[in-house]
């Protein structure tokens, strides 16, 4: 799961090394590129994209991986758990089936992240939004 979440500085880059995205800071997480680079698709791919049985496979790994709990507030959700694209999908669709790119959040936490930093969803701001509002295992 993604305790390393919980110690976030909003001091994280995107890099590209090798064909791997890379998030630094005070946490690493490695999302493999599958090299499919090209220009942002519309509103309609990208609905379509949201819509799609591999997203719906997606999202049930996601959700089986993170055991059903919302990675901020560490609450346990059989239903209203969601997941959320660390890189944006409207930015980022070559990377919306990649499971490091994929973390579980129960439907308010979500609602409060995009509700926060709409318009300026990225790894940085999803960082910063952990550490401020995520709740803390010890």
């Amino acid at each position: 799961m993604y305790e390393e979440f919980t110690n976030l500085f909003t001091d994280i880059e995107k890099k590209v090394e090798e064909g791997n995205i890379i998030i630094e800071g005070d946490v690493n997480i490695n999302i493999i590129d599958d090299g499919k680079a090209g220009s942002p698709p519309g509103k309609k791919a990208i609905k379509t994209l949201r819509n799609s049985a591999a997203m719906k496979t997606w999202r049930k790994r996601i959700i089986k991986r993170d055991q059903a709990e919302c990675q901020c507030c560490h609450k346990i959700v059989q239903d209203g758990i969601e997941v959320h694209h660390i890189f944006p999908l409207a930015k980022n669709p070559d990377l919306g089936h990649v499971d490091g790119n994929g973390i579980a959040l129960c439907t308010q936490c979500h609602s409060k992240y995009h509700q926060m930093y709409q318009g300026s969803e990225d790894p940085q701001t999803f960082a910063k939004f952990l550490r401020d509002f995520g709740n803390r295992r010890s």
